[in-house]
This record gives structure tokens, C-alpha cells and sequence, in this order.
């Protein structure tokens, strides 16, 4: 049985599966929130890259590696000007929705 990707809820410590994820990954809205309205912070969005992850070492690594879809720039720099867009890439990566 193959198993569902987790993600960790922002709001709580809860972790939430496939299935209760919305079905349209919305874009970021303005800096500070996600899709939903919940604010998102740099630590939140730390936070997840470890979930995603799964080590220090690896969601380090992914944080401070340029990326293409920031424009070469690297998800901690863009953490300090719109955490949302950093927390949109994780939600995809859980998800494996490429763009």
C-alpha cells in the first residue's frame, strides 16, 4: 500500500495527508499569508522545509541553493521579502506538482 505524502498544517502541529489538501494549489498571495489568509512566517517556512525534508542538513542544503523559479535566487533570500512564495514551492514539492 503506497503511502500518502504528509504535510504539516501551519496553524497547528497537526500533519495533514493527500486527501485533505485542496485540490487547486492557489499562488501566493500578499507577502505574509498563504493562499488561505494564515500567516506565514520565515520560521514557519523553516519549519516546513525540515518536514519536507526530513534532516537539518537537507532542508539547509535546499534553502541556500539558487533556484531557478526565485531567479537564481536562493529561498533564503526570498524568505525575507515574501515567506508566502517560499511556503507555495514546499507545498508543491509535498505534492510533487512541478511548475
Amino acid at each position: 500500500m503506497a503511502r500518502e505524502p504528509r504535510v504539516r498544517d501551519a496553524q497547528s502541529s497537526s500533519v495533514k495527508t493527500h486527501a485533505e489538501i485542496p485540490k487547486t494549489l492557489a499562488p501566493a498571495t500578499p507577502a505574509g499569508t498563504d493562499a488561505h489568509g494564515k500567516t506565514v512566517t520565515a520560521r514557519s517556512v523553516e519549519e516546513h522545509a525540515l518536514d519536507t525534508f526530513g534532516t537539518v542538513e537537507k532542508a539547509e542544503h535546499w534553502l541556500r541553493r539558487p533556484n531557478p523559479l526565485f531567479g537564481g535566487k536562493t529561498p533564503q533570500q526570498v524568505l525575507q521579502a515574501d515567506p508566502s512564495w517560499v511556503e507555495a514551492e514546499l507545498v508543491r514539492i509535498d505534492y510533487g506538482v512541478y511548475v
